[in-house]
């Protein structure tokens, strides 16, 4: 029975990024089945394009918060108060250069990538829902 289960996790390890491949094809083929039935149903694009944002980031949270170490923050001490204020600076300067010049910048490595995408995700789905608002 030991032996039949070790054969079965080594299988699983081989087949790993196969069996990956398939289930994310799988996700995107009910995404786009998702997206035109609410197309056809008369939803408008910049709402759909701000729910998917924030749904995108609502999913990579999770991920990011339990899988990356976060960092503890005192905003008492004039450190942290320093670590808000860079972070609320930076994006805002972001979201300006991302308005009026369009995403031009690329990262090639971060320490942080599931906290980035969620990041990215959040700031997007802002960024469309003032879009929407008033378009």
């Amino acid at each position: 029975m030991a032996f039949e289960g070790c054969e079965l996790m080594a299988s699983y390890r081989r087949f790993k990024s196969h069996l990956l491949m398939v289930l994310a094809q799988m996700v995107y083929t009910f995404l786009y089945f998702i997206t035109e039935a609410s197309f056809n149903h008369g939803m408008n694009h910049h709402v759909y394009i701000t729910y998917r944002h924030i749904l995108s980031g609502l999913v990579m949270l999770p991920f990011a918060y339990f899988l990356e170490r976060m960092e503890n923050l005192d905003i008492r001490n004039t450190r942290g108060m320093a670590k808000v204020v860079g972070t609320i600076v930076s994006l805002a300067s972001v979201i300006t250069m991302t308005l009026y010049k369009g995403p031009a910048v690329t990262l090639k490595k971060y320490p942080a990538q599931l906290s980035l995408t969620a990041w990215m995700s959040f700031v997007g789905g802002a960024q469309s829902a003032v879009f929407t608002a008033f378009a």
